[in-house]
């Protein structure tokens, strides 16, 4: 996983991206936003519209489109449940850390590592992508999500 520092860049060459950045907001603690920059091959920008940010948040070839501050946070008053697996030893981030994200209604996310996927018995992966479903219907009901 890359990062960057306050102001800088990296070249992406590759035929899809998706980014998505996590901070921890709070009293004193600074905003966030990104931009993208469009270059030609030659690595100039052509006009204006290749500048993809907050206030122009798609580029008019539908490369790149910038969608706010939206999330797992924001949906937690709406009828979705996540499942996530994570496959192979890598670290996984944000993933592991939605259990103690603040703000939210309910929690909305499920989460679990998988060394090797292909050595987990079916019932025990459909067992474990299915453990905390029960819990969020009982909480989204609780909370007015679900009826």
């Amino acid at each position: 996983m890359a990062s960057l520092s306050k102001g800088a860049n990296t070249p992406v060459d590759a035929a899809a991206v998706r980014a998505e950045l996590s901070w921890a907001a709070g009293p004193g603690a600074p905003d966030i936003d990104a931009s993208a920059l469009l270059l030609t091959a030659a690595g100039t920008v052509r006009d204006d519209g290749d500048l993809v940010f907050y206030n122009q948040s798609g580029h008019p070839s539908g490369a790149v489109r910038h969608v706010g501050k939206h999330g797992t946070r924001d949906a937690t008053t709406e009828p979705i449940f996540w499942q996530f697996v994570g496959p192979g030893r890598a670290g996984f981030g944000v993933l592991e850390r939605f259990d103690t994200l603040p703000g939210r209604a309910v929690d909305n996310v499920g989460f679990f590592a998988v060394d090797d996927i292909e050595r987990v018995p079916d019932a025990e992966l459909y067992d474990r992508l299915l453990s905390e479903f029960p819990s969020w219907i009982t909480a989204a009901r609780s909370a007015g999500i679900l009826r």
